[in-house]
């Protein structure tokens, strides 16, 4: 149950409950397989914050994390990103692991390239339609 409710704290809207959420991920309170679950819940809608969030503590966050999970981790957090410049931070992750566990990173920035192009390309089509079609 614990567990659980931390994972809708990481999953809070407002942006402060967000950062207190990331906050207590580190603070030792929940245990060292909930923090990084905390940190990943909130990557859920807030991928940037996560990702940011989690690179500046990537010392403390890499204790929780297995060696050969890590790369996977914060490639993770940063899939569901929205925002181009999130391929500038992975590219800068990515120089930071060795090249055989960039496979992830690859993944993530592929991730997000696709939806950049959707969006790109589909909003002002829905935007069209929605104008011609009305509410």
């Amino acid at each position: 149950d614990r567990a659980r409710l931390y994972s809708y704290l990481g999953q809070a809207q407002d942006p402060a409950l967000v950062q207190r959420a990331l906050d207590l991920a580190l603070s030792g309170e929940p245990s060292p397989t909930e923090a990084p679950n905390i940190i990943a819940a909130v990557a859920g809608d807030n991928p940037d914050v996560a990702f940011d969030y989690a690179l500046t503590h990537r010392a403390q966050l890499d204790e929780f994390l297995e060696p050969t999970s890590r790369t996977t981790y914060y490639a993770e957090l940063a899939t569901a990103s929205r925002d181009p410049s999130m391929l500038d931070k992975l590219a800068r992750f990515a120089g930071s692991v060795p090249a055989s566990s960039r496979g992830d990173v690859q993944k993530a920035e592929a991730a997000i390239r696709y939806r950049a192009e959707v969006i790109a390309r589909r909003v002002p089509e829905m935007e069209r339609w929605l104008a011609a079609n009305g509410d």
